[in-house]
């Protein structure tokens, strides 16, 4: 103890004798903001913290590493994006995945893996059409191992077609109901295990994939899916995400349509659900969930100066119990405001704080990094 005090009085006597230039050049190179946002993020592991209404407060661990392939025509690759994270929350909800974003070489083939382990807690409150309240719930508890998958070709010009994988596990989920609940779980067991594959396109026409201000970017996938536990063919999943960009000055606008249809009736943890921190903010993930889904949302963002954005945005969207009835359901609205803080100049990260609200009453606080689309 003796040798570490002498060594912080030392250290503080060295710098107090530090010519003052010396210590304003030293001081200001670490802290400027210029200097700290055009650091090279290329392997930065450190601990991660994210605020939801579905996870509460949420820490650990996130390691992310950013690259770029060889390019032999002398053109530039767009970067690559590959993360690990082991995450625990305030609502006893584990998390360990990995992830990749992949160009390679010449951007030949585009590569895209996310999987992992889920102890998770979510509610339900029935499905399309609940006659219950926002408080009226039952809480739910499950594991899930789980792994999505592309593969793709450059067909040139940013476009790219292949392959697409799914595997799903849904196990030892437990329903607990509060006092006065309506909402009561689906009877049987609703644990669940599928597997499907099946084809992809996408067109990436953005100008940055962290955080784009121009250009757009579309993706369909259609997915056969098979139920390994009955040991038959359970449904066609088609999801679509089209995403426009606009900016004219200091004036950013985004919007995205995004779908996903079911041919069949899916497994109870399957199904599409309303809300989270990307899309219909404000909603509890999982208020309304169905197997089909739709969402429009569009967010504007201005840039105050060279760190920071503030945003307004609105969502609207449903949920319903087939793609024919789909448009017959009551539209669900949110809206809200955030700030974003650029925390990376080159790859145009920000941190992102939002909170939005319902038209039905609810509301949601978001902690992330990362716009929302």
């Amino acid at each position: 103890m003796i040798l570490f005090r002498s060594f912080i009085l030392l250290s503080v006597v060295c710098f107090i004798h530090l010519p003052v230039e010396a210590q304003k050049k030293s001081f200001f190179k670490k802290l400027n903001l210029d200097t700290l946002t055009n650091r090279n993020l290329r392997f930065l592991p450190l601990p991660s913290v994210t605020i939801t209404p579905e996870t509460g407060l949420k820490a650990g661990v996130f390691v992310d590493y950013f690259y770029r392939t060889k390019s032999d025509s002398g053109k530039t690759v767009r970067p690559s994006l590959s993360w690990v994270q082991a995450l625990y929350s305030t609502r006893n909800q584990f998390t360990a995945e990995a992830y990749t974003s992949t160009y390679t070489s010449n951007e030949q083939f585009y590569i895209f893996f996310r999987g992992g382990f889920i102890s998770n807690y979510e509610r339900f409150w029935g499905f399309t059409k609940p006659s219950v309240t926002n408080d009226q719930y039952a809480e739910v508890t499950y594991n899930r191992v789980y792994a999505q998958a592309k593969l793709q070709r450059n067909l040139g010009n940013k476009y790219f077609a292949g392959v697409s994988f799914y595997f799903s596990d849904y196990s030892r989920n437990k329903f607990q109901e509060k006092e006065g609940i309506t909402a009561v779980p689906p009877a049987g067991n609703n644990n669940s295990r599928i597997t499907g594959a099946g084809l992809s396109f996408t067109a990436d026409k953005r100008d940055n994939q962290f955080s784009p201000t121009k250009g757009f970017f579309a993706d369909a996938t259609v997915i056969a899916n098979y139920d390994l536990q009955n040991k038959q063919y359970a449904y066609t999943l088609i999801t679509t995400d089209l995403r426009k960009y606009n900016e004219t000055g200091r004036h950013i606008f985004a919007h995205q349509l995004y779908t996903s249809l079911a041919t069949d009736e899916m497994p109870l943890f399957e199904k599409a659900r309303i809300g989270g921190s990307n899309m219909m903010r404000g909603f509890f993930q999982g208020r309304f969930r169905d197997n089909t889904f739709w969402t429009l949302q569009t967010e504007y963002r201005y840039r105050l100066n060279r760190f920071l954005k503030i945003a307004v945005f609105a969502a609207a969207g449903n949920t319903a119990p087939s793609i024919d009835r789909l448009l017959a359901q009551q539209v669900q609205v949110s809206g809200g405001t955030g700030l974003r803080v650029l925390i990376n100049k080159e790859k145009k990260i920000y941190f992102r704080g939002d909170i939005a609200v319902t038209a039905n009453g609810m509301l949601g606080y978001y902690f992330r990094i990362g716009d929302a689309f």
